[in-house]
């Protein structure tokens, strides 16, 4: 039980760690350059960005941790 709070602690940290405004202006060029588009939203807190991607659809209420891996999976190919 404790090993599973301490990885929460963990992942929670690498979040708001992740949350800074040099890295939001950095994965807001890389989505652009994929046709993809990223807005903060008024919520407070991690998750408060949304996503819109080149097909038209939209992931909303994510944190920049999560737009990071979104990143990742899509691999290097154009969209």
């Amino acid at each position: 039980m404790e090993d599973l709070r301490q990885l929460a602690v963990r992942k929670l940290a690498e979040i708001e760690a992740a949350d800074t405004l040099e890295n939001e202006r950095r994965l807001t060029e890389m989505l652009a350059g994929r046709g993809m588009q990223m807005s903060r939203g008024r919520r407070k807190g991690a998750a408060r960005y949304t996503v819109k991607l080149a097909d038209g659809s939209q992931i909303v209420g994510v944190t920049l941790a999560e737009v990071e891996v979104l990143l990742s999976r899509k691999g290097k190919t154009a969209p």
